[in-house]
């Protein structure tokens, strides 16, 4: 019916409710009415007198008379939605499922939608269990770009604010989502147990129920990414520069923390990493899903920040190139104009003579003119003259307080 035109609907509560809020409805309804209809079905179908009658009686209708999808085809339709054995396992158990197979009267349409209230209910299931047996309380859903397996929110834990990341379980890649999960958990706990780096995202709990994994992380501010969002073109000198210092000299420090353990971030580009609170400060790099340890195939990477660098495995080189990247376009340049990252290294190297070069120039060809560095010279051919330039151009006191920045515990491992 129509709202705005249907005198028997004009001044009832149902002239408030927009079409979508009216289609919801006639969904709803539907499936109430297909369920009863089920259930009014099989409750009229004869009780055999014994198991092999019972048997007989819901073969002869599968096969026969029956229009709706059997026990078996509805196993396969879940199995091609991504159900997880849980899932299906409750959907079948559903009376409301079992009485629409009985009835004949199960199709497609309907086993959607049940399988969205079976993950639904998981869902809530998930949170009241995270808050009660853990004590976490998921809030608003904080909308990141580039969470393909994951999602974040914001959670009150131990009487303050944190962030949650949720790996779900559910779904075709679930098993990729546990992996990614586990993987973080494990490579904050391993590297923060070696030394001591603020500049490195530390995982503060993870969680596990059958669906889900959750990661507690602080909750930090904005990212690189937001910041370029908002200036197109690039930021002024002036107000790139103590951005451009904190990111070199904190992602630097992160990865020779993770180098330690012979692990490469990756993955370093801006959504991945998060600014200082205020001038002067750390950067941090965060998601360590990516890591991977030296000399394997990377799992996750950005093809944009790493410019063509081969062979894809995880190097120390990979991640110096991600990072000068990312300093790159902080600074105003185009890394899609770059095929290679040679390119970017003939360009930093045809300008760096310059007395008054960018910060972000001197930086990036700092990085760029050392990709081969050894583990144990990263410090002395790298992350040190970087510090010296924003001494330079900064003042001593902003350099002092990034260089805190570096990792402090056992030696470094060769990778």
């Amino acid at each position: 019916f129509d709202c705005a035109t249907d005198p028997a609907v004009a001044g009832s509560p149902f002239a408030q409710l927009s079409k979508g809020d009216l289609r919801d409805m006639r969904l709803n309804f539907r499936r109430v009415a297909t369920v009863v209809a089920a259930q009014a079905a099989a409750a009229a179908q004869p009780q055999p007198d014994s198991h092999a009658a019972a048997r007989a009686h819901t073969a002869s209708a599968e096969s026969t008379s029956q229009p709706g999808m059997g026990r078996q085809d509805l196993q396969k339709l879940l199995a091609s939605l991504g159900a997880t054995l849980s899932e299906r396992m409750a959907l079948l158990n559903m009376q409301s499922a079992q009485a629409a197979i009985n009835g004949g009267l199960m199709t497609q349409d309907i086993a959607i939608g049940m399988l969205a209230d079976v993950r639904a209910r998981m869902k809530t299931s998930t949170k009241l269990h995270i808050a009660n047996n853990q004590g976490i309380l998921l809030d608003g859903h904080i909308m990141v770009q580039g969470q393909s397996i994951s999602a974040l929110y914001h959670a009150f834990w131990q009487a303050r604010v944190v962030c949650a990341k949720v790996y779900s379980y559910v779904g075709p890649r679930h098993a990729a989502a546990r992996a990614a999960a586990s993987r973080e958990a494990r490579v904050s706990q391993d590297v923060h147990a070696q030394c001591a780096c603020p500049s490195l995202i530390q995982v503060e709990a993870f969680i596990e129920t059958a669906n889900h994994g959750l990661i507690v992380l602080p909750l930090l501010g904005k990212s690189c990414s937001d910041l370029l969002s908002s200036s197109i073109g690039g930021l002024p000198a002036d107000a790139a520069n103590p951005y451009v210092a904190s990111i070199c000299i904190s992602v630097l420090s992160a990865i020779a923390a993770l180098a330690r353990l012979g692990l490469c971030h990756a993955d370093i580009k801006p959504s991945n990493i998060m600014l200082p609170s205020h001038k002067g400060g750390y950067a941090t790099l965060v998601d360590l899903a990516s890591c991977t340890p030296y000399g394997q195939p990377l799992a996750e990477i950005t093809p944009i920040y790493s410019l063509g660098l081969t062979p894809q495995v995880a190097s120390l080189k990979w991640d110096l190139v991600c990072l000068a990247c990312t300093l790159y376009e902080c600074g105003g340049g185009e890394p899609k104009a770059l095929d290679t990252w040679q390119q970017l290294q003939q360009d930093l190297a045809s300008s760096t003579s310059r007395p008054e070069e960018p910060l972000y120039r001197l930086l990036c060809h700092t990085l760029m003119s050392n990709l081969d560095v050894p583990l144990e010279q990263l410090q002395p051919r790298v992350w040190q003259p970087c510090l010296d330039a924003v001494a330079k151009r900064l003042g001593a006191h902003v350099a002092d307080t990034l260089a805190c920045s570096w990792p402090t515990g056992k030696a470094a491992v060769a990778p």
